[in-house]
């Protein structure tokens, strides 16, 4: 091949790829659209995630605080449950008030075993909203 002949044969090819009639802007176009749609999309998903996350995290902070202060309400009664106890055993107080303070010890460990339940439940959807998995069998 000489120099002509190449130049002849590149011509045509340079031609089309000039006079595309807007093929090859259209394209880049289509394309930086599609991706900014993927962009949106994903910035979108991590957003979210991440409040997922905060949501995951408040909750588990204020059911901590909710459990602390049934722990303590629960060992107060227990306390009082107790003194009761021996109130009885010297005649002091009626075994009606007993089975009341032991009513209500027991229904202050529910609300206790209660939150501790939610809080479990709490963490295994942050560690999920983490992206970790959980399977239930």
């Amino acid at each position: 091949f000489s120099v002509p002949n190449r130049i002849w044969t590149l011509g045509p090819a340079l031609a089309a790829t000039l006079f595309d009639g807007g093929a090859r802007e259209a394209a880049v176009q289509q394309a930086q659209a599609s991706y900014d749609q993927d962009a949106a999309t994903y910035r979108g998903t991590v957003l979210s995630a991440l409040q997922n996350v905060e949501d995951n995290l408040s909750a588990i902070n204020h059911l901590h605080v909710q459990a602390d202060t049934y722990q303590q309400i629960y060992t107060r009664n227990q306390q009082l449950f107790g003194s009761q106890q021996a109130q009885l055993k010297a005649g002091t107080v009626s075994q009606q008030n007993v089975l009341t303070q032991q009513l209500i010890v027991l229904q202050t460990e529910q609300n206790l075993r209660d939150t501790q339940g939610q809080l479990s439940q709490g963490s295994v959807a942050l560690i999920q909203s983490l992206g970790g998995g959980w399977e239930n069998h």
